[in-house]
């Protein structure tokens, strides 16, 4: 019972110093991107992902551009605080969203019949 208990602590402060650490924020910024990208089929750059206390993320330097490359939207910085987040499904209520710096785009192209987003 004890080496169980050792080893989720040892998981648990390990996997803490992760993502405390910069590079990893790289990694997951990376990650992130390419998720959103796949599922909103779009371009999507994300310099800096941070996950803070409390259920809260967040985005530096936000880019999603549309299928001209035009930007959507651009935050400098993007937080997003949770109310309830189950991060093994897709269930997830915001407390609240917090955008800084930002510039959004939202046009309909002539010609197409929807608007970029």
């Amino acid at each position: 019972m004890s080496f169980l208990l050792a080893t989720l602590l040892t998981f648990v402060v390990v996997l803490t110093l992760i993502l405390r650490n910069p590079f990893a924020h790289t990694v997951l910024a990376r990650v992130a991107a390419k998720y959103l990208k796949n599922e909103l089929r779009t371009e999507i750059r994300i310099d800096k992902f941070e996950i803070g206390p409390r259920k809260s993320i967040s985005l530096r330097n936000l880019l999603i551009l549309d299928h001209r490359n035009d930007t959507i939207v651009y935050a400098g910085n993007f937080y997003i605080r949770f109310q309830h987040l189950n991060p093994w499904s897709s269930d997830f209520e915001f407390n609240s969203i917090e955008i800084e710096n930002a510039l959004i785009k939202l046009i309909r192209h002539p010609g197409d019949q929807d608007t970029n987003f």
